[in-house]
């Protein structure tokens, strides 16, 4: 009997597998459907059938602790009827579970220690060297109490190794703060001598300035004329460079003084433009780019005065931290990795260890037969 067999499209197939998929979610919210097997992609995200669920049987050991999380939460999340829900995991003895368990441990402490800020390392690096031979394999297989030990020792020569690549990165650190520090700090006392001169400078002129009441605003133009006002002081500076052309302030033109500083209007070093410039005894400062409102410019000149005191303070500061860097450096440079002696020994036992499984795969062999053969005499036994 022939029959017509008609291709069905990838739309058609993908809707047909969600109509199953939902229907499989309905009958076991409903409890028509008591039973459900399925993969971690299948049964994960998005599959809704918590409502009756009373027990999660996790049958196998998977890669990633995020696909535990996803089993379990098909049961433990709102919606569930019941208030306890049980959890069964299944194990194989003398088999590859107990390394599988020990890789899903590893991975989910480096989440754990990423997202809670633990650990001593700013890195997290994926383990690729972390597998077995067919020799530690057979050993597992027979289960060879080694092996447990390798475990530990692997751990502990990976914590070791970690804590001693972060002494290595605090080291080199420390070798160049110790070659670099003390440029910086000459360099910052330099700098808070000329800021302590500029606020004792100053001093009076913060004072005595107030922007905001006129009888307290003094500018003197070019010629030497003094202004109260704001406006007209502006319209001073602005008559002193009526018809320059942006070529002609490559050199600084002095306008006038403001709070016992020369007020040069010149370029900006990196292409600001027209810039104003307060010149004192010690310094030329860059004020910012000329405003068209006269206020506007007085007001940053007047605040970067102003802010003097502050970058004194500040400056201050990073000296302070500076040489508290520059003292923990030198003695950074001069310490020995505490746990030398400690990673040394670890190393020498995961070595021998690994010898012995390297070495031991005829043997392995041997005694997972030796076991089968006790096995079968310990049934036989039994049924005598």
């Amino acid at each position: 009997m022939a029959r017509n067999w008609k291709k069905m499209s990838k739309e058609d197939e993908n809707k047909k597998r969600q109509e199953t998929i939902d229907k499989a979610i309905e009958t076991m919210n409903k409890g028509e459907m008591r039973i459900l097997i399925g993969s971690t992609p299948k049964l994960g995200a998005g599959t809704n059938i918590q409502e009756r669920m009373i027990a999660i049987h996790h049958v196998d050991v998977p890669w990633r602790a995020s696909d535990i999380e996803q089993q379990n939460g098909r049961a433990f999340r709102q919606g569930n009827m019941y208030n306890e829900i049980y959890e069964f995991r299944y194990v194989t003895k003398k088999s590859f579970d107990a390394y599988s368990w020990q890789m899903v441990e590893t991975k989910s402490s480096y989440v754990t220690q990423l997202l809670e800020g633990t650990g001593d390392t700013r890195e997290f690096e994926e383990d690729t060297q972390n597998s077995f031979s067919y020799a530690e394999v057979k050993a597992i297989a027979s289960g060879n109490p080694i092996i447990k030990e390798k475990f530990e020792i692997d751990n502990e020569v990976k914590r070791l190794e970690t804590m001693r690549r972060s002494w290595q990165k605090k080291k080199l650190q420390a070798q160049d703060d110790v070659a670099l520090l003390p440029d910086r700090i000459e360099t910052e006392k330099k700098y808070r001598t000329i800021l302590a001169k500029e606020c004792e400078y100053f001093k009076d002129e913060i004072e005595a300035n107030n922007l905001r009441d006129t009888e307290h605003f003094t500018f003197y133009d070019v010629k030497g004329n003094e202004y109260h006002d704001l406006k007209e002081a502006w319209d001073a500076i602005q008559e002193c460079t009526k018809g320059y052309k942006l070529h002609d302030f490559k050199e600084n033109k002095f306008v006038g003084r403001f709070m016992k500083a020369d007020i040069l209007i010149g370029l900006g070093l990196a292409g600001e433009g027209i810039v104003i410039k307060m010149k004192t005894p010690l310094r030329t400062i860059n004020v910012d780019s000329v405003n068209p409102v006269g206020r506007v410019n007085f007001n940053r000149m007047y605040k970067r005065i102003n802010d003097i005191r502050y970058s004194l303070n500040k400056t201050i500061e990073t000296i302070q931290n500076y040489e508290g860097n520059l003292k923990i450096a030198k003695e950074m440079v001069n310490k020995p990795f505490e746990l030398q002696d400690e990673l040394t020994n670890a190393r020498n036992r995961q070595k021998e260890i690994n010898k012995i499984l390297d070495t031991s795969g005829n043997e392995n062999s041997k005694v997972v037969v030796e076991d089968d053969l006790e096995e079968e005499k310990s049934e036989s036994s039994m049924e005598l």
